[in-house]
């Protein structure tokens, strides 16, 4: 499992980051606090605070995911 923080800061980052993320294969959970919502469902991101960083779990990481999700990570 591989943890990243990722800023969806507008609908277009929401929208094209759940676009990319599906594309992971295995589970994508963002922790919210004490809870996970679905990284690859637009109705759950869109449930949480998104002025925020998100932190993002893949439980099946690959180098090649960091190239799909370049322009959500905070570094």
């Amino acid at each position: 499992m591989k943890t990243v923080f990722v800023l969806l800061d507008s609908m277009e980052k929401v929208t094209g980051f759940v676009r990319d993320v599906s594309g992971v294969e295995g589970r994508a959970l963002i922790r919210f606090g004490m809870s996970y919502v679905d990284a690859k469902s637009i109705v759950a991101v869109f449930t949480l605070d998104l002025t925020k960083a998100l932190r993002l779990e893949i439980e099946n990481w690959k180098e090649d995911y960091a190239v799909l999700l370049k322009r959500y990570l905070i570094l």
